[in-house]
């Protein structure tokens, strides 16, 4: 018998002919398991969901402002009136980790608390109760209706008039300890299209997801892509966050959603550093979203906090789910001077100024409020956007992606039962590598028997 290399065996009888077997090589079979891993994400509906601030949180210990105007730098990018509608009569539903019910900035304007988590995309699952254990939700709340106690004393929102409801999709996670423990809002995407479902039920009339909805999403045919379609056909404009990877969003099969998708500005009115650009949606907008890292209140959003997480009842995060919260507060505003949803989304398209740069362009609500009526906004009607080209995405990963992408036929399922989909993907990736060994072993076992046969009758050479 003849060696030629590791995992090779040449067996030659002298009246037999060539056999050869190669065993495959235990550096194949981990590539195999790996390329299979990569694409186990696109498969199974990847990690739980996030919201778009993410790990970008900063000044979160609510310290107050010490310079009043450095805090309310947003609305000087906005250009919001001191006098403007205030979203009387309008409700917003922030699909979130809850708001703070007991917080002075809402008071008496907070119309029903629902926990959807665990509700796995049925409404009807949906239940009283869901405090903000996080903080994000009611973050957000405080962007979209703060009523400040008095005068600059305290954050204030957009449309501090407005009815809320509270829907608890999300909560809070915490990984690492000590210095290294980091809490964010997470969930499944079911529990989140429940709180869309049940919020279209509910009295809203504008809905804020502040969530990563700019990527990892199946559009075409998933599940909270009908669910913002039902929400538009009942008149209720969806607002959503275009998330936080500083990637292009180029799903083709956005423009079919109603759905406005809101990248974030830095305090100087530029992209900040880690926005997604909403290139394909329907409708897209910038707003503000603060630097990750920034200085609170001049660099960051400043916004109310749970009192239960930080006593003074407010603190500063940065992220596009932060400019999500700004459009939504924004179309409160117009809507609460007597035009529907579809009319106001209009103003606000229409009117918004545009960019040098290859953005969408800038949200500003004065120029919306003085704007002439217009009765309706076609579909696909984009914020005009002018200047140079956006900035090239991310660069193609390669055909592990690709393979993910071939999969995606099984991601509407998956978006709504993310974790039986991932188990189901797990147990097919075990079996796939449990197969892949037994016919290994199973072509070795026969070499194994074909030396054995001839050993007695063939000599064994010199490996020399």
């Amino acid at each position: 018998m003849r060696t030629d290399g590791p995992g090779y065996m040449r067996i030659v009888p002298p009246d037999a002919r060539l056999v050869e077997h190669r065993p495959l090589p235990s550096r194949a079979l981990v590539a195999i398991l790996l390329l299979l891993a990569a694409a186990l994400p696109a498969v199974a509906g990847a990690t739980p969901f996030a919201v778009a601030a993410g790990a970008a949180a900063t000044g979160t210990t609510g310290a107050k402002a010490g310079n009043g105007a450095s805090a309310t730098w947003p609305f000087s990018l906005l250009d919001v009136p001191a006098d403007r509608p205030t979203g009387d009569g309008v409700t917003v539903a922030v699909v979130d980790s809850g708001i703070d019910a007991g917080h002075p900035a809402f008071a008496g304007r907070i119309r029903a608390t629902v926990d959807c988590v665990g509700a796995d995309g049925s409404a009807d699952r949906c239940r009283r109760g869901g405090a903000d254990d996080n903080g994000h939700g009611t973050h957000i709340a405080g962007i979209v209706a703060a009523a400040p106690r008095s005068a600059g004393d305290g954050p204030e929102g957009i449309a501090p008039g407005v009815e809320l409801l509270s829907v608890r999709s999300l909560s809070n996670t915490c990984d690492g300890k000590g210095d290294d423990r980091e809490c964010r809002a997470l969930g499944e995407l079911g529990d989140v299209v429940a709180g869309v479902r049940w919020a279209i039920t509910h009295g809203a009339d504008v809905v804020n997801l502040s969530i990563d909805a700019g990527v990892d999403l199946d559009w075409r045919r998933g599940e909270l892509a009908a669910a913002i379609r039902s929400a538009w056909a009942r008149g209720i404009v969806v607002v959503a966050s275009a998330g936080n990877r500083s990637v292009k969003v180029d799903d083709p099969a956005l423009r079919d959603v109603p759905l406005v998708l809101v990248g974030a500005l830095d305090t100087s009115g530029e992209r900040a550093a880690y926005t997604n650009l909403p290139t394909t949606a329907q409708w897209a907008l910038m707003a503000p979203g603060g630097e990750a890292g920034g200085r609170c209140p001049a660099g960051a959003i400043r916004s109310t906090y749970p009192r239960t997480l930080v006593a003074a009842g407010e603190g500063c995060l940065a992220g596009t789910s932060m400019a999500a919260a700004y459009v939504s507060g924004s179309l409160a505003s117009l809507m609460s001077t007597g035009i529907d949803a579809e009319q106001a989304l209009a103003h606000l398209l229409s009117t918004a100024a545009p960019s040098q740069k290859g953005l969408p362009a800038t949200v500003d609500l004065r120029a919306a409020l003085e704007a002439t009526p217009t009765a309706t906004v076609p579909l696909g009607a984009t914020a005009a956007a002018s200047g140079d080209a956006v900035p090239a995405a991310a660069e193609d990963a390669g055909p592990v992606s690709r393979l993910g992408s071939a999969l995606s036929t099984m991601s509407a399922t998956a978006e709504r039962h993310p974790m039986r989909v991932r188990g189901l993907a797990t147990a097919l990736l075990l079996w796939i590598a449990f197969a892949a060994y037994w016919w290994s072993e199973r072509r070795g076992s026969s070499t194994r028997q074909m030396r054995s046969l001839t050993s007695s009758t063939v000599p064994t050479p010199s490996t020399r």
